[in-house]
């Protein structure tokens, strides 16, 4: 019996467990720790005590429920679940599929077509399906890589939806994160000046409330993770007719359950994101499970599926830096050779003002080593005279490093850094800014985990700290005393960065192969850049990842597969 962990030995007993089964058990354990809420099962594995129910994908969810859930796919595909996780993959099904039917009943209101051809007169064509779809079905699936224009086709949509007598504050913006829902706010602001100038007129200020009011998802729903508990419940559902999650594929399954159990079956559901980006740092994958492959809509068994996903190809960012989207095409494409190779052709490019894409062999946590561009940047955040002028800087530049705590992690980086400018600090006399990111949401300073800011020494001595306002232009200050835990952001993890995008992005792999560095996490990384990225570390690490599949097992694909073709 395994003797390490207490509350295994207490289920073994109190559900009869045979010994030989404890294995899976931790195994399933372990997975859940890193992402998976299933583990394929030796189908042979009869004898669990009462500690299991076996079901097939298409079973309704038993009546009375047991610990584990033994899911039969197919004759040779076995999983083992935990209760929690299969009664959540089963009920988001369920949820999808609703909407799915909702969907084949959508109407599009009248006097569409025109509005249409004025918001979109020079845009994608499938930007244009994409807004209808967000204004008119129950759930609308909108994805796509950076640059491809969903925030700008998302505006759009919320025109239509005010033209057609949506009040906005019956429509609710809301990512995973602050730092999401802040760049989103931002988005939305951006999008505004695209807008043809009469429905700016009209619209404008409508526009801005609803960019104004997005929350969290957490703070959406009141949802307290420790407990899994809302105040909102079937009987007291979330009051808005429209709600829009941006950054979905960083929403955990155990939210979405929360989601869907809350959200009004009256009420429109928007979904973006973007499927091959990093999953959320716990268990699921559901937006990657919902697209089912974003690149391939035609492998999709039914066309319901169809209708409410739109995938947009185009990418309006990338086109003047072939580099950052050819590396990402390869990414994508599982292609390790057309990866290496491009990577290799950029290795001598990393001083040329020119390149979008530079390899760099290695990369220490040394101010000297850093690429010329990178060093200026830093330099800038480092001696800006304004806070303002600082949290500019930051804005053009991030060191994106695959690990926390390593010698080429966020802290290593971090410390490193900081230290190179406190030295040039005594030398001058003049303390030097330092850039923080916020560890936890704080209700009382309104700063949230995530949040960056600036620490800025004023002309009277006083240290404080300096954080964008909501509206963009101000700022808030903050005693250092007042601050929430936080820590140097000279560099962040490519999880923290997700959501952001930055002019130029160094990105530091480890030297050696690491399991933390999948295929997700490096297109992640190199597609927050704007203008540039300079990939530094183990070609052998970029192989290893895009080789070796770190796909999360889950079974939501499988629960929704099994009723589509029978329900549609």
């Amino acid at each position: 019996m395994n003797q390490t962990i207490p509350h295994l030995r207490w289920f073994s007993d109190h559900f009869a467990l045979p010994l030989e089964r404890e294995p899976a058990i931790a195994a399933l354990l372990a997975s859940e720790e890193n992402g998976d809420t299933a583990i394929p099962l030796d189908a042979s594995s009869l004898d669990w005590g009462n500690a299991l129910v076996p079901v097939v994908p298409s079973d309704p969810i038993p009546n009375t429920p047991l610990p584990l859930v033994q899911v039969s796919v197919s004759p040779d595909k076995t999983y083992l679940q935990s209760w929690r996780f299969y009664r959540a993959e089963k009920e988001i099904a369920t949820a999808i599929l609703a909407r799915m039917r909702e969907n084949e009943n959508a109407s599009t209101p009248p006097n569409t077509d025109p509005l249409l051809e004025k918001l979109f007169a020079s845009s994608d064509p499938q930007q244009k399906s994409a807004a209808q779809a967000a204004a008119t079905l129950s759930l609308a699936i909108l994805t796509g890589g950076p640059g491809t224009g969903k925030t700008y086709t998302l505006a759009r949509a919320l025109v239509l939806m005010l033209e057609n007598g949506e009040a906005p504050d019956a429509i609710r913006l809301t990512a995973p994160t602050g730092k999401a829902t802040d760049r989103m706010k931002e988005a939305i602001g951006q999008s505004l000046s695209t807008l043809p100038s009469t429905l700016l007129e009209k619209h404008g200020a409508a526009l801005r409330q609803i960019a104004d009011n997005a929350k969290t998802l957490h703070s959406l729903l009141q949802y307290n993770p420790g407990t899994g508990k809302s105040p909102y419940n079937e009987d007291a559902p979330l009051p808005w007719h429209t709600i829009i999650v941006d950054e979905s594929s960083m929403v955990n399954t155990l939210l979405w359950q929360k989601l869907f159990q809350v959200v009004r079956p009256s009420c429109r559901l928007i979904l973006i994101g973007d499927p091959n980006q990093l999953e959320s740092v716990e268990q699921g994958a559901v937006l990657k499970s919902l697209t089912c492959g974003a690149r391939t809509p035609e492998t999709h068994p039914v066309p319901v599926f169809r209708k409410a996903w739109i995938h947009l190809t185009a990418s309006h960012r990338f086109k003047d830096c072939p580099g950052i989207q050819n590396l990402a095409t390869a990414l994508i494409d599982n292609s390790p050779d057309l990866a290496e190779s491009i990577l290799r052709d950029s290795q001598n490019k990393g001083t040329q003002a020119a390149s979008d894409l530079a390899w760099l062999p290695s990369a220490e946590a040394s101010f000297a080593q850093l690429p010329e561009k990178i060093q200026q940047s830093l330099a800038t955040i480092a001696n800006a005279e304004r806070p303002e002028d600082a949290l500019a800087a930051m804005r053009s530049v991030c060191i994106l490093t695959a690990q926390r705590a390593h010698f080429v992690g966020a802290l290593a980086f971090g410390e490193k850094l900081d230290n190179h400018f406190r030295a040039l600090a005594r030398q001058s006399g003049k303390p030097h800014n330092q850039p923080i990111i916020i560890n936890r949401n704080d209700p009382e300073t309104g700063l949230r985990n995530g949040s960056v800011g600036i620490l800025h020494t004023q002309s009277n001595g006083e240290r404080k700290a300096y954080f964008p306002a909501s509206d963009g232009q101000s700022l808030k200050t903050f005693p250092l005393a007042q601050l929430p835990p936080h820590q140097l952001a000279w560099a962040l993890t490519i999880h923290r960065a997700q959501g952001s995008e930055y002019t130029d992005v160094l990105v530091v792999l480890p030297v050696e192969t690491s399991p933390l560095v999948s295929r997700s996490l490096i297109y992640t990384a190199i597609t927050r850049a704007k203008k540039s990225v300079f990939v530094a570390g183990s070609l052998e690490t970029v192989r290893k990842a895009i080789s070796e599949p770190s796909e999360r097992t889950t079974l939501l694909s499988a629960f929704l597969h099994s009723r589509l073709s029978a329900d549609f």
